[in-house]
């Protein structure tokens, strides 16, 4: 089976839990990638349907070893992301968006459910989000009274906004609230708790033509605040990342590039700057109401600018300027085709009040049948400088993997 989408939650006490979706593809894998030498004479075997989408769960109480894995849904069905929360009680709480519409209608309408594990056994399912739009993407944390608080990305009035409900003193979850404030789209979700007993949601929107990074914090008596933005510039800027340090100040790490990113980049033109390329971490920190950054910037502790290599990642050829050559003889041409691969950052405060941001980047020049291979870098910061970057061992995968990461007490 394919595993993807982790999600991971450990508690004040030292309890981990630890979710992600499986796939069961319908034919295996082996049976997929092998040659032939003949054409078949009957392709019937290609029809074979799918096993769908699984939620699985294990668990870990401290200084133990992690539980087998525990089956939260039945097979066959089809998901997007997960999340998990522990609440104030022990209880671990589930989440995950489903196609209610999966297998029998066209259309596709994902919902967003949540299940809990207390000892040992999964409820049964709870339905969070019920308007007709599709809800996808659940993030969930838990705040310092212990309720879970909960985030997605849902489509309400023709537009995707991010909305959030949480648990309120009895146990039961607050109605619906919209946190996004732009008219035009909301993507990618993300949320973090701070001591202090504020929670932040922040989102990635292209609301102005172009995508930026906004956050909003929430008091400890659940008032709402206004809407900030972290990332506003023409750039692409999405995908933020959140986390509170032992100050109660809020870091948020993004993805950034040039305004072109993902625009006019195709056989005909190639003025833009193709999906792939050139993205970078921005990293701001929200001390009060002041924007701050990092006495070092994070670029230091990351993988910089590599030379794509290779036949088949040769940077564009452009013609040369109508100009002479300014280089004297044995002097080496300049490095052209330069570009930085650092995305998808995720953050943690560690117990000792360290910030670590770790983010995906490509490795080296190696290939495979699907692209490129990229794998996640760690660096930290400890008050004055980044130390960095730290390759992670077996983190080798596809471009858009989304790790999982939470700090322990």
């Amino acid at each position: 089976d394919d595993e993807d989408f982790p999600a991971l939650a450990v508690a004040p006490d030292g309890n981990a839990a630890v979710a992600w979706v499986s796939f069961t593809p319908g034919l295996d894998r082996d049976e997929r990638s092998r040659t032939w030498s003949s054409a078949p004479k009957d392709f019937a075997f290609l029809a074979k349907p799918v096993g769908g989408d699984r939620l699985w769960l294990r668990t870990q109480r401290p200084g133990g070893a992690w539980s087998e894995p525990i089956a939260v849904t039945a097979g066959g069905g089809d998901f997007y992301k997960c999340a998990v929360a522990i609440d104030g009680r022990g209880r671990t709480w589930i989440f995950w968006s489903e196609n209610t519409s999966f297998p029998t209608k066209p259309l596709a309408n994902f919902e967003i459910f949540a299940a809990t594990l207390a000892d040992g056994k999964v409820s049964a399912p709870l339905q969070l989000a019920t308007a007709a739009g599709t809800d996808l993407a659940p993030v969930a944390t838990t705040d310092a009274a212990g309720r879970i608080w909960l985030a997605w990305q849902g489509a309400r009035d023709n537009a995707f906004r991010v909305v959030e409900r949480h648990q309120l003193a009895d146990g039961t979850w607050s109605p619906e609230r919209i946190v996004s404030t732009q008219s035009g789209n909301c993507w990618s979700p993300a949320i973090a708790a701070a001591a202090d007993g504020r929670v932040a949601i922040g989102w990635d929107t292209y609301d102005k033509g172009d995508y930026d990074v906004w956050v909003r914090e929430f008091a400890a008596n659940g008032t709402l605040s206004a809407a900030r933005p972290v990332a506003n510039t023409a750039d692409y800027e999405a995908r933020a990342a959140l986390t509170y340090d032992k100050q109660a100040r809020l870091w948020v790490a993004w993805e950034s590039s040039g305004a072109t990113w993902g625009k006019n980049w195709g056989a005909l033109d190639r003025s833009g700057i193709g999906l792939y390329r050139n993205r970078e971490i921005g990293l701001r920190v929200l001390a009060g109401n002041e924007w701050l950054e990092p006495a070092a910037p994070v670029a230091t502790a990351l993988p910089g600018s590599r030379v794509r290599r290779g036949p088949r990642n040769l940077p564009v050829r452009r013609p040369e300027a109508d100009t002479a050559s300014t280089r004297k003889a044995g002097e080496e041409a300049e490095t052209v085709g330069a570009v930085t691969y650092n995305n998808i950052a995720r953050l943690a405060c560690d117990r000792d009040g360290r910030i670590w941001l770790f983010a995906r980047g490509r490795e080296g020049t190696f290939q495979t049948p699907l692209g490129g291979v990229w794998m996640n870098y760690a660096a930290s910061y400890d008050g004055d400088r980044w130390t960095g970057p730290t390759i992670l061992p077996h983190s080798d995968n596809l471009l858009y993997n989304s790790p999982a990461v939470a700090a322990h007490p």
